[in-house]
């Protein structure tokens, strides 16, 4: 038989025909139409037990014992309200006689796991349900020729599998059930597939339309099927027969009571089975010539490309003679032409002829000239295109230079604007908020105490030493930095080595130099709190430590900034601690810094020989550095002269202290903007080239693309 497609817009679909009755409008008495079923099934000898249409909700204790005892075939409960196939008093193993079970128009979720125990089971109806799976062992019915679950809510009929004696199979009326498992091509009987084609999406429609053989070769094989697929069983009449033959079989005896009512519903159905093999041989036939038309195509199109594909072939080899007799002539031309000059050259050889040497050679000087001038003007034209290419790259990168920096121009004009609107309102607030910040100073004694302990931390002069000391360290990272990138702009690696080195001693010194500024930073916190606990509760006590500290500040004693090339030889001279006391000294207006000698030292306070003579080296050393022209006065007067090991270094120092006096008197850029001072120290790498702004969009290092661990803004830029 062939693969029917069901269609739910006609009033009546085969099987309802065969299993449906009529529907019945009255009231009906079904507890004595049950009782009425159960005594016909013991008092007749028909192998048929039919409850069917008595609103049973479940099966009535008893019936599985009566089917055993009986020795009944068929057992019909179509037509109820039953959810499980249960019956108190009995197992399913007493159904062991059972060919058929019907169970169509019931409210089924499932099968129970135990139905494989029918084991003689031909036909199994569970249509007009609501099973959403099959039991997995229902593939071990191996007699079962006729499976019914149509109008249900299953997604799989995957358990359908190795099925041997499996002829019929419907699963229409499944809306969920797209697509058919390919375990059904194991079941090799399967003479009939009734399904959705609308519905299920694999096997595609064009497959489904082309009979059940066709479905089940798709599913073995997972490719569409070739070849012409008619009807297994021959011509429409001979099917026919077949199904009338089989369907007599199957049911025998227990359809003997309505065979007037069942000859006309076999008749619809093979009507119908009719007409579906008669569309299908139609649409095979169609699908036969179709394809007889397309293989008729493509073997003229394949012969066109063969022809095609010969002429091209022939030409070619036409061509490739051609070249080849070209080939030999000029061969055996060339052969000639050398027979000739080497017959001249052996004629030549016992007495050459000077005019003819002459000639060859004039003619090798005017062809290698030839040659040269070619070559230059080849060399002249590339170089030419290069650095018209470098120019207008030039020219586009200055442009957008310029671009971008009258557009910073005007966005930092017009921050000026704001800028200076704001001081304007700052400075005309400026006398009340001090007025107000010094009432709020006397009322609040924590904002005394912050006063205090900035006050001391001004005046301390470890403290001073310390920041002095960072920002000589700091513009010697900046000098190096800057004279890397010279040399790195310049295209030359000499000394990059030796200054990564020095910035690397210089990164450590400035992290441990940061360090003894945060433990002085926790010592002054120290003694203010020593003060504190020693207050005595006098609330004007922060107020009376500030005067103090402002009377005992002497009026010329200003901290202020010194330059870094004599910060650097107090440094090297290890008397960096020591700048705190000649404050008064180089900033009195009679002395200068030249006319300080011993006697000035002691009385500034510097106690030690040791400090003052280091303090004397480093003025003199730092007045020989920035006037050249007094270099050897000073040398020969203040310090012996240096060993030959120690002069490269010192003359890399001086070099170093040079370049960081003159990077505070120009700014170095930053390498990223290119606008803004640098201000920013990377460390471990100890790089300063990166402002404050772009600093913040990097994670490595732009010079040595060193991972950043930590970032330091300059006291000074």
């Amino acid at each position: 038989m062939g693969c029917r497609i069901s269609s739910h817009e006609s009033d009546s679909s085969p099987p309802d025909t065969m299993f449906r009755a009529a529907n019945q409008t009255d009231q009906i008495n079904y507890k004595a139409r049950i009782e009425k079923k159960l005594c016909l099934a013991r008092e007749t000898p028909e192998s048929v037990f039919d409850i069917t249409q008595c609103n049973l909700k479940e099966i009535p204790p008893g019936v599985f014992v009566l089917c055993k005892v009986l020795r009944k075939e068929q057992l019909l409960l179509s037509e109820n309200k039953l959810t499980s196939l249960v019956c108190s008093g009995g197992s399913l193993g007493d159904l062991s006689l059972l060919t058929t079970l019907d169970l169509r128009s019931n409210r089924f979720r499932k099968l129970p796991d135990e139905i494989y125990k029918l084991e003689n089971l031909r036909e199994l109806v569970v249509s007009q349900n609501q099973l959403t799976t099959l039991p997995p062992t229902l593939n071990r019915l191996r007699k079962l020729e006729l499976l019914d679950v149509s109008e249900n809510c299953l997604q799989s009929i995957e358990q359908v599998s190795c099925m041997l004696q499996l002829r019929i199979l419907n699963v229409s009326g499944n809306p969920q059930l797209k697509v058919i498992s390919p375990q059904l091509a194991t079941c090799e009987s399967l003479v009939d597939l009734i399904l959705d084609d609308k519905v299920v999406e694999n096997p595609p429609q064009e497959v489904t339309i082309r009979g059940t053989l066709a479905i089940l070769q798709f599913l073995a094989t997972g490719l569409p099927p070739e070849g012409d697929f008619t009807a297994p069983d021959g011509p429409v009449e001979e099917a026919i027969a077949a199904t009338e033959e089989f369907l007599a079989a199957e049911r025998g005896a227990g359809w003997r009571g309505n065979e007037m009512e069942e000859k006309q519903r076999i008749e619809r159905f093979m009507k119908l089975e009719r007409e579906a093999l008669e569309r299908n041989q139609e649409i095979e036939a169609k699908l036969h010539m179709e394809q007889q038309r397309k293989r008729d195509e493509l073997l003229k199109e394949l012969l066109k490309e063969q022809t095609e594909s010969d002429q091209k072939v022939a030409q070619l080899q036409q061509e490739k003679e051609v070249d080849r007799n070209r080939l030999i002539t000029d061969i055996l031309r060339e052969e000639e032409r050398w027979s000739g000059v080497l017959d001249k050259l052996i004629s030549l050889r016992s007495a050459p002829d000077p005019i003819l040497l002459e000639q060859e050679r004039i003619e090798q000087v005017r062809l290698l000239e030839q040659l040269k001038i070619h070559q230059s003007d080849l060399r002249k034209q590339e170089i030419l295109a290069a650095m018209t290419d470098l120019l207008a790259n030039e020219v586009n990168r200055v442009t957008s230079y310029q671009e971008k920096r009258d557009e910073a121009s005007r966005d930092v004009l017009a921050k000026e604007c704001e800028t200076n609107d704001t001081l304007e309102q700052i400075f005309r607030n400026h006398s009340n908020d001090r007025r107000e910040i010094v009432t709020e100073i006397n009322r609040d004694e924590e904002l005394q105490k912050a006063a205090v302990a900035t006050l001391i931390s001004k005046n301390d002069a470890r403290s001073w030493g310390l920041v002095e000391q960072m920002r000589i360290v700091e513009g010697q990272l900046a000098a190096m930095s800057n004279f890397e990138m010279e040399k790195k702009k310049m295209a030359t690696e000499e000394q990059i080595q030796d200054l990564a080195e020095k910035r690397l001693n210089l990164t450590l010194i400035l992290v441990d130099l940061l360090g003894q500024q945060e433990q002085r930073r926790q010592q002054l916190l120290d003694t203010l709190a020593y003060m504190e606990n020693t207050r005595n509760d006098r609330q004007d006590f922060w107020l009376l430590h500030y005067q103090r500290l402002l009377d005992a500040q002497p009026e010329e004693l200003e901290f202020q900034s010194v330059d870094p090339l004599l910060g650097y030889n107090f440094l090297v001279n290890g008397v960096v601690h020591c700048l705190p006391f000649l404050s008064r000294l180089w900033q009195s207006k009679g002395k200068s810094i030249e006319d300080i000698t011993e006697e000035d030292l002691i009385e500034a306070g510097v106690k030690k020989e040791k400090d003052r003579a280091g303090i004397i080296k480093s003025i003199r050393d730092f007045i020989a550095s920035s006037r050249p022209e007094s270099n050897a006065g000073f040398g020969k007067s203040s310090a012996p002269p240096e060993s030959p090991e120690e002069s490269p270094e010192k003359a890399a120092e001086a070099t170093a202290s040079a370049a960081a006096s003159e990077f505070q008197e120009t700014a170095a850029e930053c390498v990223i903007c290119m606008d803004e001072k640098v201000g920013i120290i990377f460390i471990p790498c100890g790089h300063l080239c990166v402002c404050l702004e772009c600093h913040q969009s990097v994670a490595t290092c732009p010079m040595c693309r060193a991972t950043i661990d930590q970032r330091i803004r300059v006291i000074q830029p």
